[in-house]
């Protein structure tokens, strides 16, 4: 009996050790696919949570993945180029589909990024507005600096090196994204609610464009450094994201 006994227990370490090696082996495998798709100058970081690859597997579906890539960010002045710092987290990922039953991601905007975006969006708008006034508001106004305000859930656009400063305050309500502005001045004296809206609609629009139909945007929070963006969707069709992500 004792002989029985050890002969189970033997087959068992052996048959748990066979798994082991294959739930390594399919994370190593996949996390390698997964870092071959993905077209960055950093490598990225791949993860699978705690739940057996094998087990979601036989269900065709990889229970969770995570996925961080590392900032390729590059800020020169008033260009950018490179992509944030971003993770996103995927659960139960369909493999015959490429659909994710729910996603997030989250991005990293620091503020030197954030500035430079203003100031070309800023720009960009003044010239197709053109005139006389445009070219002379252009040659005056510019995004000199974003500070975030992570205690006061705001951040502060200065303009043309102080002149005037403007803070909002991010909100997000079902998918929608609008700024409030507490408080904005020229030397020192209160601005209208209006001074602000040109910005607004220059972030909004910014912010806006890295949402699709499948995510949405549920989160902008101010951040030492910078915003942090938070996007979730159900049912994302990963395979036809495409470059929508932060």
């Amino acid at each position: 009996m004792k002989t029985a006994w050890k002969v189970i227990a033997g087959t068992l370490a052996v048959a748990l050790v066979l798994l082991l090696a294959a739930e390594i082996g399919l994370r190593n495998y996949i996390a390698s696919q997964i870092r071959g798709e993905v077209s960055q100058e950093a490598e990225p970081e791949v993860s699978f949570g705690s739940t057996p690859v094998t087990l979601g597997l036989l269900g065709g579906a990889l229970p969770h993945v995570s996925l961080y890539l590392p900032s390729t960010l590059a800020v020169n002045g008033d260009n950018t180029a490179g992509q944030p710092a971003t993770t996103v987290d995927v659960t139960r990922l369909h493999l015959r589909t490429h659909v994710a039953d729910d996603l997030t991601a989250s991005a990293e905007l620091p503020d030197d990024f954030l500035r430079a975006q203003l100031q070309q969006q800023l720009s960009h708008t003044l010239n197709e507005t053109g005139g006389t006034a445009a070219s002379l508001l252009g040659g005056i106004v510019s995004v000199s600096g974003v500070h975030s305000n992570p205690s006061e859930g705001t951040f502060t656009i200065s303009l043309s090196n102080g002149l005037a400063g403007i803070d909002l305050r991010p909100v997000v309500d079902n998918g929608e994204l609008t700024f409030e502005a507490p408080s904005s001045s020229l030397f020192g004296v209160a601005l209208p609610q209006s001074a602000a809206s040109v910005l607004t609609d220059i972030l909004r629009e910014q912010v806006g464009s890295i949402a699709t139909g499948e995510l949405q945007i549920t989160d902008l929070t101010p951040v030492d450094g910078g915003l942090r963006a938070t996007l979730t969707g159900q049912n994302v069709d990963l395979s036809s994201l495409g470059d929508s992500l932060p």
